[in-house]
């Protein structure tokens, strides 16, 4: 964490020398470090799978499940990633429709999570 931390506040500090004059490098250069950000984020999410693998064999939940539940994480990242890029860049409008894109989309993705634990708990208070 020191490392990536130090890697951003490098970026940045090299970013602002490009603020008065070329803000176009200075964009480019926060982009490359987010995406090298990013990745490194990514690399340490081995733990996190295994995890979630010994929460599906002790929890006999479908795989699917949690296969939905790690894309709705993923979205909210990206889309949270790009709306800050957009923002930083000043491109508020777009930004807030990229927000409102991820927004829709994970609802779209977690109405089948949704219908099955309301069809749960019919199942629960029938047979109650």
């Amino acid at each position: 964490m020191i490392k990536a931390a130090l890697f951003g506040i490098c970026g940045v500090f090299l970013a602002m020398q490009f603020k008065s004059e070329k803000q176009e490098y200075g964009l480019l250069i926060v982009l490359s470090v987010s995406i090298v950000l990013g990745f490194l984020g990514v690399s340490g999410l081995a733990p996190v799978f295994q995890v979630l693998n010994r929460m599906e064999e002790m929890m006999d939940i479908s795989g699917e499940y949690l296969s939905v539940f790690m894309k709705i994480i993923g979205i909210s990242y990206l889309a949270e990633f790009a709306c800050a890029l957009c923002n930083d860049a000043g491109y508020g409008t777009l930004a807030s429709q990229i927000e409102m894109l991820g927004r829709i989309t994970i609802l779209s993705m977690s109405a089948p999570i949704l219908l099955a634990l309301l069809d749960t708990i019919g199942t629960i208070l029938s047979n109650g």
